[in-house]
């Protein structure tokens, strides 16, 4: 478990999508898991209590598609879609 932000509940990002999508590939080729902690709002002023931060939002979304990208480019070795795994 990580953050995502610039410390635990934080909104921003720190590290491009790229970097976390070769991270998060290695960890998982090493049959571990990550989970990473977003910043969810507290403040009813600014939009509703516990929606995640935009920017956050994006970026995972990036690293998602950066994962399935690399996953499927030829000679990149892949155990889980060998396997019949779900992505």
């Amino acid at each position: 478990m990580t953050y995502l932000g610039g410390n635990w509940s934080q909104r921003n990002t720190r590290y491009p999508p790229e970097n976390w999508a070769k991270w998060i590939k290695d960890v998982v080729a090493h049959e571990g898991v990550v989970t990473l902690d977003m910043g969810p709002n507290w403040n009813p002023q600014a939009g509703p209590i516990g929606t995640l931060a935009e920017a956050q939002m994006n970026q995972v979304k990036e690293i998602r598609t950066a994962l399935i990208e690399r996953r499927d480019k030829p000679g990149v070795d892949s155990d889980r879609s060998k396997q019949g795994a779900p992505p």
